[in-house]
């Protein structure tokens, strides 16, 4: 089961009343209150927690909360919701791993390969994906917008077609680097 669709699963878990219980809840002798302090701790001290290791964690806490009569009600939604919030950060964060991975699949997929031709320099790679994420991001071709830029091999310059204030910022972008370089 990937982590995003359990994410998915755990945000449309039906209401606690229709959950079917897997153990009496006699059996249930662990306490879930320590184990959620337990776990909001460690996603909480960790900068960037690992949503594959997580999220089925969470989501099995998130179970055994929703069907742990000895917690009081007011305590249960307390607790569900923290979990959905540590929940919907890892779902933030499995979607931007995502874009990430199609934007560089995109990226690789224009740029010449060797039978097809001499690949982009790693210079001019590094500079349009700065260009693309740091200048008016929405509206390049590869984040789903218009604007498009190559490298032109033989004159080693970038074809840009953009707006014209996108076309000013690009400058302003270059210039503030080569000054940085300076």
């Amino acid at each position: 089961m990937t982590a995003a669709w359990m994410l998915s699963l755990a945000l449309c878990a039906p209401p606690a009343e229709a959950i079917e219980l897997r153990q009496p809840v006699a059996e249930a002798d662990d306490d879930v209150e320590a184990d959620y302090r337990s776990l909001v701790q460690r996603t909480h001290r960790l900068q960037r927690p690992d949503p594959h290791e997580f999220v089925p964690r969470l989501v099995e806490l998130r179970g055994r909360v929703a069907i742990d009569s000895a917690l009081h009600a007011i305590e249960r939604r307390r607790m569900t919701r923290g979990l959905d919030v540590r929940l919907v950060e890892m779902h933030t964060r499995l979607r931007h791993e995502v874009s990430r991975a199609e934007r560089d699949a995109k990226r690789a997929a224009r740029t010449p390969s060797a039978e097809g031709g001499a690949a982009l320099p790693r210079a001019a790679l590094d500079l349009i994906g700065l260009i693309e994420t740091t200048v008016a991001p929405e509206t390049w071709a590869i984040n789903g917008g218009r604007g498009t830029i190559t490298y032109w091999g033989p004159g080693m310059a970038l074809v840009i077609r953009q707006t014209g204030e996108a076309h000013h910022q690009v400058g302003g972008t270059l210039q503030q680097m080569r000054r940085a370089d300076q």
